[in-house]
């Protein structure tokens, strides 16, 4: 058992007794045993008080792998210094910053200086000249507390300054202790130490094995890039832990290269971790080494790294990333955003408690604060991954609290459509992102894929893969083909360095080719400002490019502008390339009769299901219906064209009563179907409309045989809440949306205040709202008459705070026959691929 009120050090000052001449580390043909680690490490320790190198003065470390890194951090410790980690790979400016924040006594590194800035070479000392390390052999005599600052590891910010992590000697002593403790290390363990020792996981590689008695073999960085030699080394360790982005290179290699995994036997306990490790790769690691304990390692340098482990099972397939269960004296929870925990299956924020804890950031007592802070009376550290527990005590990693992406209304697992892409054949690693592209407030998928070999990726092969897997707002809307996926100087994958989308990088299905005449060279010229593109070719395809609704209604108004035609939107599911569109521009044929009614799917056109108000929103809905019933959208006239001083009198008219908007609905509907039987739905200011459309049919004497409406909310409701629930309601709403969420509420406020004062329209169309305001102020005057017949209901089962509670959405007083059926997803989520299913199930039912 390990004493953790001792540091470190003081421990294999014993081995160096007990274990004298056993070999602790070796570098290439260097070997070093107990006695002679100790007895340098003493020199050193001693060369350094005669420096005027005092206990708690910070010491940089600027070395090269070798066993000097042994020899220094001993060093340092036993005069109370504290060590601190330089890559001389690192930019010149990173490693200036670094040592303008510890302002070190002295600096230990190799024969050549290079990267070090003028004004600190005179603190600068080789340790590879041991003339000049001229100290005794015996153990330094210098007191040294367990909460005295150990190292310092300086970690990436978000504001692109390193910032450095205070950890204590209890902290280093945890670290180790707990590794030893769980993963039954001894002495006759051999650890490879391939990690950059400004990575935090380093400390496990280097002294876990020291302080158990065993041995460590020092790897060179060019052993680590060669997978040829990388492998031939495994052979000579029981101990190896590869971060995932090496894994994905070395794993690979030793199945086409090694046909029996036998010689890897001797193998008893194999990791990774320190970045998201996906469940291939652990399948992996136990098919190759067949007699390892296989695990993921989980933490932080702000927990000294040990903060979960799981334990790989043997007898069953992974699918799912969990990082475990807390290592001992170690505590985790999970928490909602307003800090309270939530329970088994729920996600949240990650937060640690326990011995581990770092005592916070290098000159940064904002941050500290923040990232550190009190939870029922216990200091915990916010890890800032989202996760949860499942129901044996294992925590399942879902991705970083910033990765977090929600498409068109639903949460999305990046790491699923990952694991999916991982899947197809042309492909060997990818990284999913969710970005706001083309200056838009949605957010898009997109894909970084790496190909496998010489295997080409066919885009329409790939998508026709993911899509018998995964449900569209899954799909990504951008793939990109790199050489590889970039990383940073710890070879975890850096986000950051993942190139912007442009028409060269874009994966398409189509050759480039270019416009043939004026018409489709304006409209290529069209494409290339949406989408912030060049070289754009006819046969590139809107949705293939990142297009989406908002998108292609932008596109068609100013295709109505340019060319004085006008395209329904509906068009563009079935021509959605500048060839295409532009056949239909120069075409005689006209279209305006399908200006008002939209098919969405074909199918028996006696009595169609109408989708009011909408058109590429519903999509999902009309294909996952299984029904032979023709859906349709109805859309008003204007909707995708500019409104300018001509239209405006005529919109406004229409849009100043819910009865105008009704009428105008109405007619649109009995061009196509004069009679009924009737069946109508309509999401939000839709389903009122359809409900009031249903109320106008029946008065005429019409059959209507069905009415839905898709969480929408009966006049007056918001305006009855308390002014404690509005506020409530609109936090949680900024919340969920963020930024447009506060803009579009401004420019609301904006619009209202034109309108009233009649500034007239052309001020309140510069903010886009024009439309949505005339709606609201028709919706507030509108008071709904009890309604006798049949309305069924689809309520969102995600609902923001304030509201939660409201069964009908206010309409039990004003619909006779009123059935509700929740439905899982938010407000939008409701009607799209992955919830909108469970109500197409419900609906088509309803319609016989």
């Amino acid at each position: 058992m390990i004493d953790d009120k001792l540091p470190l050090y003081k421990i294999i000052e014993k081995h160096a007794v007990s274990r004298a001449k056993e070999i602790a580390a070796s570098y290439e043909k260097t070997e070093l045993s107990y006695d002679q680690l100790n007895s340098q490490a003493n020199q050193l320790a001693h060369t350094l008080i005669a420096k005027k190198v005092a206990p708690g003065n910070t010491v940089a470390v600027y070395l090269l792998p070798s066993t000097d890194i042994l020899v220094s951090i001993l060093a340092i410790h036993k005069i109370g210094c504290i060590y601190v980690p330089i890559d001389p790979g690192f930019p010149k400016s990173r490693i200036h910053a670094i040592l303008n924040e510890i302002k070190p006594r002295l600096i230990l590194g190799q024969a050549s200086p290079e990267g070090i800035s003028a004004e600190y070479l005179s603190s600068y000392l080789n340790i590879t000249d041991w003339k000049f390390i001229t100290g005794a052999e015996n153990n330094p005599e210098i007191s040294v507390g367990i909460e005295d600052i150990s190292h310092i590891y300086f970690t990436s910010g978000t504001t692109g300054k390193p910032k450095g992590v205070l950890s204590t000697h209890r902290n280093l002593i945890h670290y180790i202790s707990v590794a030893i403790d769980r993963y039954e290390f001894s002495h006759d363990d051999v650890f490879l130490a391939g990690a950059r020792f400004t990575f935090s996981i380093s400390m496990f590689e280097l002294m876990v094995p020291l302080v158990a008695g065993g041995k460590v073999i020092i790897l060179p960085r060019e052993v680590v890039l060669d997978l040829n030699r990388l492998s031939q080394i495994l052979l000579l360790a029981t101990v190896f832990h590869f971060g995932p982005s090496l894994l994905k290179q070395l794993l690979p290699y030793i199945e086409n290269n090694y046909h029996n995994f036998d010689v890897f036997d001797r193998l008893t306990h194999v990791s990774s971790g320190g970045d998201m490790v996906p469940p291939y790769i652990l399948e992996k690691l136990k098919k190759i080494f067949r007699f390892a304990k296989v695990f993921v390692i989980y933490g932080s340098s702000e927990i000294s790294c040990m903060g979960c482990t799981y334990e790989v099972p043997r007898n069953k397939t992974i699918l799912k990333m969990l990082v475990g269960a807390p290592h001992k004296n170690v505590s985790v929870i999970i928490t909602d955003k307003s800090g309270k925990k939530v329970p088994i299956g729920v996600s949240g924020n990650i937060y640690f408690s326990g011995k581990g804890l770092v005592k916070g950031y290098l000159n940064l007592p904002d941050l500290t604060r923040e990232k550190f802070t009190l939870l029922d009376g216990e200091r915990y550290y916010s890890i800032g991954d989202i996760g949860r527990f499942d129901r044996e005590g294992n925590i399942e990693l879902l991705g970083r609290e910033d990765f977090q992406v929600q498409i068109r209304g639903m949460r999305v697992e990046l790491f699923e459509i990952e694991e999916c892409l991982r899947g197809f054949p042309a492909i060997s690693d990818c990284v999913v992102v969710g970005n706001c592209l083309k200056g838009s407030d949605e957010k898009s998928l997109i894909a970084y894929l790496v190909g496998k070999g010489e295997n080409e990726i066919v885009i329409n092969d790939l998508k026709k893969f993911i899509s018998d897997q995964l449900p569209d707002y899954m799909i990504p809307s951008i793939f990109i083909k790199l050489e590889k996926l970039p990383t940073n100087h710890n070879s975890k994958l850096d986000r950051s360095l993942l190139p912007v989308p442009t028409s060269e990088n874009i994966l398409v299905s189509a050759e480039f080719k270019l416009p043939t005449n004026d018409t489709e060279r304006k409209l290529v010229n069209i494409w290339e400002e949406i989408f912030k593109l060049k070289k754009l070719g006819i046969d590139h395809d809107f949705f293939e490019l990142g297009g989406d609704s908002l998108l292609a209604l932008n596109f068609l108004m100013e295709v109505e502008h340019q060319f004085n035609k006008f395209i329904p939107i509906s068009s563009m599911l079935t021509a959605s390339t500048i060839r295409e569109i532009a056949k239909i521009i120069t075409s005689e044929k006209q279209i305006d009769q399908m200006r008002d009614i939209a098919i969405i799917k074909g199918g028996n056109s006696d009595s169609p299901l109408f989708c009011i108000d909408g058109i590429l929103s519903y999509k999902d809905l009309a294909y996952s219906l299984n029904s032979t019933k023709m859906v349709c959208g109805v859309y008003l006239e204007h909707e995708n064209a500019e409104i300018d001083k001509a239209t405006e009198g005529e919109e406004y008219r229409v849009f100043s009563s819910i009865e105008n908007v009704v009428t105008r609905f109405q007619e649109s509907i009995k061009k196509s179907q004069p009679h009924g039987p009737y069946f109508l739905c309509g999401h939000s200011f839709g389903g009122i409309i359809a409900l009031e459309i249903a109320r106008k049919f029946k008065a005429e004497g019409e059959i209507v045989k069905l009415v839905a409406m898709f969480d929408a909310f009966a006049p007056g409701y918001k305006q009855s809440l308390s002014n404690f629930k509005r506020i409530t309601f609109h936090l949680g709403q900024l919340l969920q949306f963020g930024w447009p969420y506060f803009r579009q509420k401004v420019a609301d406020f904006v619009i209202r205040t034109a309108l009233r004062a009649n500034i007239g329209y052309n001020l309140v169309n510069d903010l886009g709202n024009y439309r949505s305001e005339l709606r609201d102020r028709a919706f507030n005057s509108y008071s709904p008459q009890t309604y006798q017949g049949e309305v069924i209901l689809f309520r969102a089962r995600e609902r923001a705070a304030g509201i939660s509670k409201l069964k009908d959405l206010g309409w039990g007083k004003f619909i006779q026959h009123l059935e509700i059926h929740e439905i899982s997803g938010d407000h939008y989520g409701i009607l799209n691929q992955g919830h909108v299913e469970e109500l197409a199930s419900i609906l088509r039912k309803k319609m016989g």
